[in-house]
């Protein structure tokens, strides 16, 4: 899936974004560019091979009682902010489990 638009902000989920099995999300926004996910769960979670890349201006991943970015087995994600970016989570900002990998690039780390 590539999605590419001005802005994108997944409010109030679940989880913000599960890629599973060999899923590849690419979520871009351009322009005046603002790619925010704030969830109640996990903002991003990748399972399997699966891969999510975001790419925006200001990126902001938010999770209320989870992980703000959750990888496990051979899957990673990559943020890719051309301006701020902050990734928050109510566990870890980030959680790497087996092979998993996350590049947050430089964004802000929020955790407890």
């Amino acid at each position: 899936i590539d999605i590419v638009v001005q802005n994108i902000t997944l409010d109030v989920c679940n989880e913000g974004i599960l890629a599973e099995g060999s899923a590849n999300v690419n979520l871009e926004a351009l322009a005046v560019p603002t790619l925010t996910i704030d969830a109640e769960g996990n903002g991003i979670h990748t399972k399997g091979d699966s891969s999510v890349t975001l790419i925006g201006g200001d990126i902001f991943v938010t999770s209320a009682d989870s992980n703000g970015i959750l990888a496990t087995d051979d899957s990673n994600v990559d943020v890719i902010p051309t301006g701020d970016c902050t990734i928050k989570g109510g566990d870890k900002a980030v959680n790497e489990q087996d092979a998993a990998m996350i590049d947050p690039d430089g964004c802000t780390l929020v955790q407890p």
